[in-house]
């Protein structure tokens, strides 16, 4: 597919780095005769190792990374046509936003001087979360991670108990932190029975339960969540 009929979204959001619009340009020239070849293999390591930083708890560390592979990744706009490592790209952004509570470099686009700054780049995950699942609706990871990220503001969590309680009940929870936001919800509703069950399920799921698991036993911050 040639650059001018890729999806707006691509084109308009996701202008890759010089480094990697190289090795692109160099893959061009030499794939004559040799196949296929991969266009976006740095930025598919890239999101691949950023989903390794949240798991282990270095979400400033991940946003950082996303933010250098896509510079204008804060005007991304998700939708049903992205290519997949993209739109994931945009997932985890999401996330490392929501879970640094909006900590995020100040460069490209984004901006975290201020309460008011950080409360946007919130906001910024929280609504890509909700593009990502009106996109793909049948996208249970999506979902866990709105879950997630809406159990984490007071006026959200009516809300997020509602997604995880359904994933739930499909036994489509589809992170250890999701189990572990719902966990944290259904104890905030006194149900202790619900809520050591979603936590045990966290510890089971996690590879990193000391961090993937910590909301399961301790309040999750106050953030401030557009709806």
């Amino acid at each position: 597919m040639s650059p001018s009929k890729l999806p707006k979204f691509i084109t308009l959001a996701f202008l890759a780095t010089a480094a990697t619009a190289a090795i692109a340009g160099d893959a061009r020239a030499q794939s004559c005769g040799m196949g296929e070849v991969d266009w976006y293999s740095i930025e598919r390591q890239n999101v691949a190792t950023a989903d390794d930083l949240l798991q282990r708890g270095e979400p400033e560390k991940a946003a950082w990374l996303l933010q250098r592979t896509w510079p204008r990744l804060h005007e991304a706009v998700p939708v049903k046509s992205s290519l997949p490592h993209i739109a994931e790209g945009v997932r985890l952004m999401a996330l490392a936003s929501v879970r640094s509570e909006g900590r995020v470099r100040s460069a490209n686009g984004w901006s975290s001087w201020s309460p008011l700054e950080r409360s946007l780049n919130v906001t910024w995950g929280v609504q890509r979360l909700r593009m990502l699942t009106k996109a793909d609706p049948s996208n249970t990871v999506a979902k866990t991670d709105l879950g997630e990220a809406l159990s984490r503001a007071p006026a959200t969590r009516d809300e997020a108990r509602v997604i995880l309680e359904a994933l739930d009940a499909s036994h489509a929870v589809a992170t250890p932190e999701g189990y572990a936001a719902l966990a944290m919800l259904r104890s905030s509703a006194s149900d202790a029975s619900g809520a050591m069950a979603a936590s045990a399920a966290c510890q089971h799921a996690a590879q990193h339960p000391d961090v993937q698991c910590a909301a399961a036993v301790t309040s999750a911050p106050t953030l401030t969540a557009a709806r």
